[in-house]
């Protein structure tokens, strides 16, 4: 649950978040893995380069939704693995390969 504080102006926003958080970081490795691990599991693939696209790929989805203020273990990787399969699936039409 997000905090929020009163500023000077009487208005509220939320405090900063601190990314380096240990609960933070753990979580991110966790979702990472369990999701790579499903995109492994439905769509194996011999290119090194398409293993490291999909990678960076992960990577920016799931920062992005921490950013977001996404930070729950489940909706993290299921939020993660929606999107990631979306951009899979269309790459999909390029050859790459899709997650069922």
């Amino acid at each position: 649950m997000t905090h929020l504080t009163a500023t000077s102006d009487c208005s509220l926003q939320k405090p900063a978040v601190d990314y380096c958080d240990p609960k933070i970081t753990s979580v991110v490795e966790e979702v990472y893995e369990a999701v790579w691990a499903l995109i492994q599991n439905a769509d194996p693939t011999d290119g090194a380069k398409t293993i490291c696209e999909r990678k960076a790929e992960l990577s920016r989805t799931i920062g992005a939704l921490v950013v977001d203020g996404v930070t729950d273990p489940a909706e993290l990787r299921d939020r993660a693995l929606a999107k990631i399969s979306v951009v899979l699936e269309n790459q999909s039409n390029d050859g790459i390969g899709r997650i069922a």
